[in-house]
Order: C-alpha cells, then sequence, then structure tokens
C-alpha cells in the first residue's frame, strides 16, 4: 500500500465465533486489538483497532497475525486505514 506519513485509525471488518486477538504491525510498531466474538464467522461486524503511525511516506506493508493463546479463527474481510487531521 502506498500512503503519505502519518498517525492512521484502523478499522477490521471480520468476523468470530470466540473473542480472538490479532497483531497488526507496521515496521516495528505494532498493536494488539482484540476483535470480540461475532456471533459467527458469517456474521461480519466493523470494529475499530486503535492508531498506528506511519513514519515515512511510501509502499508499506501491513503484518497481521494471531496473538498465541489470545486467539481463535477470524474470518477477516477487509482492514481500512484512515488518515486523521
Amino acid at each position: 500500500m502506498d500512503h503519505a506519513a502519518g498517525k492512521y485509525r484502523v478499522t477490521l471488518l471480520a468476523a468470530c465465533e470466540k473473542d480472538s486477538r490479532i497483531r497488526i504491525s507496521v515496521g516495528k510498531k505494532y498493536k494488539k486489538p482484540e476483535v470480540p466474538a461475532t456471533g459467527g464467522l458469517g456474521r461480519f461486524q466493523t470494529f475499530d483497532a486503535g492508531t498506528i503511525t506511519i513514519d515515512k511516506a511510501g509502499d508499506v506493508t501491513i503484518h497481521l497475525e494471531p496473538v498465541r493463546k489470545q486467539w481463535a479463527p477470524v474470518n477477516l474481510r477487509s482492514v481500512s486505514l484512515a488518515l486523521e487531521k
């Protein structure tokens, strides 16, 4: 993804049967937001995953991975970044 430097609000569209936690990282910065149970893997809800800062403009890779011992299967439909003003 090509983004300007700045602070971004991260939003997830996800579904899961049990509460879960994922790690979202950009470079060395990361967040571990909770993804609350939605009632099933097909029942999607939008979640605010907090903010993350991108230090340098340009091509950015976002990594998502499970947090061990706090993870249950998550059906992730989308991840959105919105630059905060």
